[in-house]
């Protein structure tokens, strides 16, 4: 077999089986345009957006009730600083704010866990983001299990 001939029975192969792979017998080569690229979906599963914890996913007002709580129901046991030091931002980092909500409210406080209002919760883990110089947005954090497990813990790495 000639190098002309490998050559033709290549080229076959290669078009065979690009018909035979798109399904409707299209053009093969450029004149084909490019393929089309997947589209987001705008409604994920359970209508539930991957995001980012640095995207403004809590507002000051709430970070200053969680303060508020925080003094007032875990300064017996806990420093501000251990929410935002190197330790936690390297653990924490990998995760996603589900885990964190999901930790603090079914284990604290200490004495009686989960004995908080979830909204509570909520407001506590908005003080760790902003003692993690993550910025406030518009829109409150909500206790919903889904949505928090949906935001990423990256940012404060």
């Amino acid at each position: 077999m000639t190098a002309f001939s490998r050559y033709i029975a290549v080229v076959s192969a290669l078009t065979l089986a690009a018909c035979a792979s798109g399904g409707s017998g299209g053009a093969v080569g450029p004149e084909a345009g490019p393929a089309a690229q997947p589209t987001p979906d705008p409604n994920p599963p359970g209508g539930v957006e991957r995001g980012s914890a640095g995207d403004g996913v809590y507002t000051d007002a709430q970070a200053d009730r969680g303060r508020d709580a925080f003094r007032s129901g875990c300064t017996e046991c806990h420093n501000s600083r251990e929410f935002h030091d190197a330790q936690f931002r390297f653990k924490w980092s990998r995760r996603d704010l589900g885990a964190l909500y999901e930790l603090v409210a079914t284990t604290m406080p200490e004495n009686e866990p989960g004995s908080l209002a979830p909204q509570t919760y909520a407001d506590v883990i908005a003080y760790i983001l902003r003692l993690n110089e993550l910025a406030a947005g518009s829109t409150e954090l909500t206790p919903d299990p889904g949505r928090l497990a949906a935001i990423s813990l990256a940012p404060i790495g």
